[in-house]
């Protein structure tokens, strides 16, 4: 009886162990955070980015463009730049409030969105 007792118990054990080593098989999912924003001031107008933690790169993918970048991340906030360095998004990861600055004409543009997350921690 305390045998048996026993091969319960390493069963359970391993069961448990190969439920963890699944959980943890998808790193690339671990540390991948995507979110959806739309334009505040333009109804139908919305962006999807994808943010890589491990990698501190954030990358955008449409139709007919593609981009990857490095940015800076903190536990508030995203930095980063797009078109050689001339349009300028921070995203405030507490309100999900995405904001671009960049050229327009011989002025400066500003751009707002708001954001959700739609996959990831």
């Amino acid at each position: 009886m305390m045998s048996s007792m026993f091969e319960k118990g390493l069963k359970i054990t391993a069961v448990i162990l190969i439920s963890m080593l699944f959980l943890a098989a998808d790193p690339a999912n671990a540390e991948t955070i995507e979110f959806g924003c739309k334009r505040i001031d333009a109804e139908h107008v919305t962006i999807s980015w994808r943010v890589d933690l491990a990698t501190s790169t954030v990358s955008f993918v449409s139709v007919d463009n593609r981009w990857s970048g490095s940015a800076l991340i903190t536990p508030t906030s995203m930095d980063w730049q797009t078109g050689g360095d001339a349009y300028k998004w921070h995203l405030d990861r507490l309100s999900g409030h995405l904001t671009m600055t960049g050229p327009a004409g011989a002025g400066q543009v500003r751009v707002e969105y708001a954001c959700q997350r739609t996959n990831g921690f």
